[in-house]
């Protein structure tokens, strides 16, 4: 279960939780207080959770009212999901339709169409953007509860009434008493005395002040709309660039303080498989919407620290700090997003990770998936291109002094033209006609040239780290799985033969392996409908 963006706070759950275990909890009371003090808590959490804040909403615009993003973020779940197709979401499609037939400007408050708030339109400016770039507009759907947390959150000391904070939002959204009493059907002067008692509670000598005092608070909001996506520039680029609207980027908070993010692919309420992506993870998802959507497979990608950073580390011991901090992450993402045991799949240098994940922690998943991966055991392989290209990239990680200058200018000067992309990926799949194929896009999405770059400039931290686990981690992670395990390869895949798979897989009893008919090391890319109709079996139920 991924975090629930439709609502946010699942009641029947949770009522059903707390009469189940307050008769526990609550032993200690004398017998005659147990029932009682138990409907109390559940009667007072309902109240609470009522007036909770579950979602906010809010869409971004160029000042001439073009649609940028939008997000909805969930209060309850510390989680933020990025949204480039308006249509995706009615709220935010109802102010995007607005701003296309009316336009939209700074000071905006637009009433929503069935009456459950207002979109609110602020001047914004998005972090990290160039002196020269022009300012936007945000538009916060701003309901009456959403209003009420904020005034609570700084004003708990004035003490208002329910009425009282009822009457503060019609005023700051532009009703006078005599309209807001029409609207509630009670007198002119109730309203005034309850807008009278709130100003003097919050010490406002005017309605003006109280009003100029809330829009103030209000923009609190801005911040808790941007503070998980605010260092998301990099890797929203490049999903927008090469994924486009089918990839759903998301950013979950943790327990440690850390945030995790993360594309979905896939139907939203399809099947879900947790994904451990490798370096070159395009491969693995541009070609596979038709197969998610024809599987009914909801593909969770969480990508690791290092990878789409912009941000170099300095040598090894950072980059192996980096290795234990994301299995540690992706530990704790599993059990914020899934309620039960999930399935996971590792691909390529993603499958060490799979399998540590699986070790460490088997009650999380069902199943392990290991497609493609990369084993380079024999003579042959170590002395390979890619080889000699993984080796010397860790000699460069242990020199602390060199690797971070080495790392930028690699970023800069190697791999940063279409000349170096061709030649590299030419030379380590020149063993490989499937995966030329798929590189020149001649199978597949097309021309892998240009997300390659973009992956090489700003992935090596990643990968380098992913090699240093792999070649701590390798040879003891597979036999200490107790869940079943199975491998997906192409016969063709240059890294590791059907042999050396094998005999790696015959380590574990319980790990089979499901040798395709046609492919190389990107069989998910070359013969996508053939790779993801084996994937299913992760979802067959077990005995």
């Amino acid at each position: 279960m991924s975090p629930a963006w439709d609502g946010g706070w699942d009641m029947r759950r949770d009522v059903n939780f707390l009469n189940q275990t307050m008769e526990e909890v609550l032993a200690p009371l004398p017998p005659e207080d147990v029932i009682q003090s138990s409907r109390e808590v559940v009667r007072n959490y309902l109240e609470i959770g009522k007036n909770k804040v579950g979602r906010i909403k809010w869409a971004e615009f160029e000042l001439n009212g073009t649609f940028v993003r939008g997000g909805i973020v969930n209060a309850t779940q510390m989680s933020s999901r990025l949204i480039f197709d308006w249509t995706d979401d009615q709220t935010i499609e109802e102010i995007v339709a607005h701003a296309q037939l009316d336009g939209v400007k700074a000071g905006d408050l637009i009433e929503a169409k069935n009456g459950g708030g207002h979109y609110w339109c602020v001047p914004y400016r998005k972090p990290g953007m160039t002196a020269g770039a022009a300012n936007r507009l945000r538009a916060i759907f701003l309901t009456e509860a959403l209003f009420t947390e904020i005034l609570d959150m700084f004003n708990e000391n004035a003490r208002l009434t329910p009425a009282e904070k009822h009457m503060v939002y019609q005023v700051t959204i532009g009703l006078n008493p005599n309209r807001a009493a029409q609207y509630d059907g009670v007198s002119t002067e109730t309203r005034r005395s309850q807008l009278k008692a709130a100003t003097l509670k919050l010490d406002c000598h005017s309605q003006i002040a109280l009003v100029r005092l809330m829009v103030s608070q209000l923009i609190h909001l801005l911040y808790i709309c941007e503070s998980e996506t605010s260092n998301l520039q990099l890797i929203e680029q490049f999903g927008t660039r090469f994924f486009g609207p089918s990839a759903r980027l998301s950013v979950q908070c943790l327990p440690n303080g850390r945030v995790m993010r993360f594309w979905e692919f896939g139907p939203v309420n399809g099947r879900p498989l947790l994904v451990m992506h490798g370096f070159l993870f395009g491969f693995l998802v541009l070609d596979g919407e038709n197969e998610f959507l024809k599987n009914n497979i909801r593909l969770v990608m969480p990508l690791r620290c290092g990878y789409l950073d912009e941000k170099t580390a300095s040598g090894s011991r950072q980059l192996e700090k980096l290795a234990s901090e994301n299995i540690e992450d992706l530990l704790l993402f599993t059990k914020c997003i899934f309620d039960e045991p999930v399935p996971i799949m590792g691909h390529n240098m993603g499958g060490m990770f799979a399998m540590l994940l699986a070790k460490t922690r088997p009650e999380l998943f069902s199943n392990v998936t290991i497609a493609s991966i990369m084993l380079m055991q024999d003579k042959a392989r170590k002395s390979s291109i890619a080889a000699k290209f993984a080796s010397g990239l860790k000699k460069l990680a242990e020199e602390t002094g060199i690797y971070e200058y080495a790392a930028k200018q690699m970023q800069k000067k190697v791999f940063s033209n279409e000349y170096a992309a061709r030649h590299v990926l030419g030379r380590l799949f020149r063993d490989s006609p499937h995966d030329l194929d798929v590189v020149n896009g001649k199978r597949g999405s097309g021309p892998a040239f240009d997300w390659f770059r973009q992956i090489a400039m700003h992935c090596i931290d990643g990968f380098v780290s992913d090699l240093s686990l792999i070649s701590r981690s390798q040879e003891h992670s597979l036999r200490d799985i107790h869940i079943p395990v199975r491998f997906v390869h192409g016969p063709g895949d240059p890294y590791t033969s059907v042999r050396e798979l094998q005999t790696f897989a015959s380590t574990n009893t319980r790990a089979t392996c499901k040798i395709l008919a046609d492919g190389g090391h990107y069989v998910s890319a070359s013969h996508p409908a053939e790779f993801w109709k084996e994937i299913s079996w992760c979802f067959e139920p077990r005995q």
